[in-house]
């Protein structure tokens, strides 16, 4: 009589199993969504972090272009022992950046793969500093070549000098 109880329980109930079963897994979609899509500060991919701990798979991260890649050689031959610890996006660019970790700082890296993009965003961006709402502060500063975009934030001599040696100068406000 029991085995028969549970039976019919289970078959009268199955649909609102389906239906919770549902909702659960929307729930969890949501909730990983709202961690890996930049909602936490300025674009910057939440709990990111290093490969050990992260929420975005370390591909995520690593899946970067030539441009990327030849400024983290030269940070290492720098020794300022780079590390990609998260995506970023940033209003004036239309390509997706990566977060990199310095000694004394981070930098934000913007790759393009389109020359003339890169020129008229870097452009844009002078353009909006220009206006009393979009004035640079004295430490921001911003650095390009012909495939990247980087954005720095700060002060420290160390950092700035080997941008300015990797990239002759930095972008004139």
């Amino acid at each position: 009589m029991k085995a028969i109880a549970i039976q019919r329980y289970t078959k009268d109930h199955s649909k609102h199993f389906l239906v919770l079963g549902l909702a659960l897994l929307w729930l969890l979609t949501s909730i990983l969504h709202f961690f890996t899509s930049g909602i936490f500060g300025a674009g910057n991919t939440a709990f990111a972090g290093t490969a050990s701990g992260s929420l975005l798979s370390q591909n995520s991260l690593l899946n970067i272009g030539p441009g990327t890649e030849a400024l983290m050689n030269d940070l290492k031959n720098k020794n300022l022992d780079p590390e990609i610890v998260a995506n970023n996006t940033r209003a004036f660019f239309s390509v997706e950046g990566k977060m990199i970790t310095l000694a004394s700082g981070n930098i934000k890296v913007y790759e393009y793969t389109d020359n003339n993009i890169l020129l008229n965003e870097v452009e844009a961006f002078k353009e909006n500093s220009k206006t009393p709402y979009g004035s640079w502060k004295k430490d921001v500063h911003l650095y390009n070549n012909a495939k990247v975009i980087v954005f720095y934030m700060g002060e420290d001599k160390e950092i700035k000098d080997t941008l300015n040696t990797i990239f002759g100068s930095e972008v004139k406000k």
